[in-house]
């Protein structure tokens, strides 16, 4: 990231290196945030980088924030891979609990 700061698909595998790690105990979701946030930035029209931003969100408990990216994110969905579906499946499981 560093030598590609502008690099949305390096911010996304951030993205997912801080909150996916086995480690519980070194998982950095507000490290997360602030790479999901610059994806998105990058590519404000990329419905992964979006469904990994409300995932981050809802791991945080801003489930109003997370509401408010699915809700602009969805009109995006041109076709859904399985880790996408996978990521709609934990936000809306984790909305419902909220």
């Amino acid at each position: 990231v560093e030598l590609e700061p502008d690099n949305a698909i390096f911010h996304d595998r951030l993205t997912s290196i801080r909150t996916e790690r086995p480690d519980y105990a070194r998982r950095d979701h507000h490290g997360a945030l602030v790479h999901a946030l610059r994806a998105v930035e990058l590519e404000p029209k990329n419905f992964r980088y979006r469904m990994q931003l409300a995932v981050v969100y809802c791991r945080l408990e801003r489930t109003a924030d997370a509401r408010a990216v699915l809700a602009t994110s969805l009109p995006l969905a041109q076709s859904r891979s399985h880790d996408t579906e996978h990521m709609l499946t934990y936000i809306y499981i984790r909305l419902v609990a909220q």
